[in-house]
């Protein structure tokens, strides 16, 4: 399975304003969903009718690595989208109680007022990374010819992806 979610605002030296948001889920070569848009300054979006990652992955973590997006529209353009990770940082969803964490699912109740946290040192461990899971937003810089910006990539990646350099059981989903 290969998951990735990515809003994403673009800027030009111009003053031009570009918001890309992409939503794609496979389970092979070919995905079985796929939808993403560009949104226009002037409230108009333009259909994406393809889409290709062309992402890499930590073969430990399964954290992004960076990569780029193809992105083909309804009128034939292919925009591609140059993708680097900002940092060294990502949010694991799985903290914020997403898929679980210790025994508690996002949403479920808890009291009237239930307050809680903990710091997590280093979320690149392996034996921490079963708890935690792998879904997470990475923050990312995006580029695309003369327009600049930012964006997150939120990723899951399970199973054997061997064109990927990923074996079946660094899941942590």
């Amino acid at each position: 399975f290969h998951m990735h979610w990515s809003p994403m605002v673009l800027f030009g030296s111009d003053g031009r304003v570009v918001e890309i948001h992409s939503y794609y889920l496979a389970t092979g070569d070919e995905p079985f969903y796929a939808s993403a848009y560009i949104n226009k300054p002037d409230g108009l979006q333009e259909r994406i009718v393809r889409t290709e990652p062309e992402l890499s992955y930590d073969p430990v973590t399964r954290m992004l690595t960076g990569g780029a997006i193809n992105f083909y529209t309804a009128a034939g353009e292919k925009r591609r989208i140059t993708v680097t990770p900002a940092g060294e940082t990502g949010f694991h969803l799985g903290t914020g109680l997403y898929l679980g964490f210790d025994g508690f699912f996002h949403g479920m109740w808890r009291g009237a007022l239930h307050v809680d946290g903990e710091y997590i040192a280093d979320c690149q461990r392996p034996d921490v990374l079963p708890r935690i899971h792998q879904v997470r937003d990475r923050p990312v810089r995006v580029s695309d010819g003369s327009l600049h910006g930012f964006g997150i990539v939120e990723s899951t990646i399970t199973g054997a992806w061997p064109s990927l350099g990923l074996s079946a059981e660094k899941s942590y989903l």
